[in-house]
């Protein structure tokens, strides 16, 4: 069994694990890895707004312009 596994998760969870703030309070609020409420507390990059600034994983060029490989925003997020 992994540390992650013992963990309470969302949305059993109700605050998060290193700020103690509200985790999905409004139903837009992201909730990263069941534990965090924003990246920077749960140590991942910034998710980027648009493709040209994700990592080359995270994106892909049709049609001569950029656009997100499915919901991924930076690489963390990638199963």
């Amino acid at each position: 069994m992994t540390t992650t596994s013992k963990e309470r998760l969302f949305p059993a969870r109700q605050r998060c694990k290193t700020c103690g703030k509200g985790l999905g309070l409004r139903a837009q609020d992201p909730v990263y890895l069941g534990l965090y409420c924003t990246p920077q507390c749960a140590g991942m990059a910034a998710s980027a707004s648009r493709p040209e600034d994700a990592p080359r994983g995270c994106r892909t060029q049709r049609e001569g312009t950029w656009v997100f490989k499915r919901r991924y925003r930076s690489e963390q997020e990638i199963p």
